[in-house]
């Protein structure tokens, strides 16, 4: 980085260790990046509750009135905090058809804003909510992996063995040895998989082992 080519002057003998969590984060935006009309509904929904209480309290009251009370209201992600997205794009692949009431029901009160227009025509597409149930089944791992790399207790050789499942995505060239021990190993790469990692590539993620 930029940073640390200022500070080797200093610091000659310091060594540029790369943030994987970063890495993931920046994996994490190609997906948002690729699908767009997923990022648009998310962005709708944001937007429709904004400045809104009335709008709030109509949704839990037509909650409540469709004996599904337990629907919360959408998270509202934030675009800088890492998962924000994906989290959100979860919560709305479980509650699709509640929200295809609601919105018709905003719209028949006479309260057809562009937003709830745009976000009707989403909804009742077919393929968009194709692509926001294959983005909550198949970024689970990736979620889970980031909010793993947010501890405080890594170990360089775990590391190394999760994120060479993300390589797995691609199709896997070849197959890299896990580390046993945090032994440095020459050229890992680690800091290739943003560059391999496309979610629209067809893979099967549930059957990849991330315990280890």
């Amino acid at each position: 980085s930029k940073a640390f080519e200022k500070i080797t002057g200093i610091l000659p003998n310091a060594v540029h260790c790369t943030c994987n969590a970063h890495i993931l984060s920046l994996v994490g935006e190609t997906w948002r990046r690729n699908f767009t009309n997923v990022d648009r509904l998310v962005a709708l929904f944001k937007s429709i509750f904004t400045y809104c209480s009335a709008r709030k309290r109509r949704y839990k009251f037509l909650a409540e009135k469709t004996g599904t009370d337990d629907v919360p209201l959408p998270p509202v992600p934030v675009v800088t905090r890492w998962n924000s997205w994906f989290k959100t794009v979860i919560h709305h692949a479980k509650y699709v058809a509640f929200y295809k009431d609601f919105v018709d029901e905003e719209l028949n009160i006479g309260d057809a804003t562009n937003a709830l227009t745009e976000l009707k025509e989403l909804l009742h597409d077919l393929a968009v909510v194709a692509d926001v149930n294959f983005v909550a089944a198949s970024a689970l791992k990736l979620v889970e992996l980031l909010t793993w790399f947010e501890s405080s207790e890594i170990r360089i050789h775990q590391a190394y063995n999760r994120v060479t499942h993300l390589l797995a995505w691609e199709g896997t060239k070849q197959i890299v040895p896990p580390l046993t021990s945090t032994k440095r190993r020459s050229k890992t790469p680690l800091t290739n998989c943003v560059s391999i990692t496309d979610p629209l590539v067809e893979v099967v993620l549930h059957s990849l082992d991330w315990t280890s």
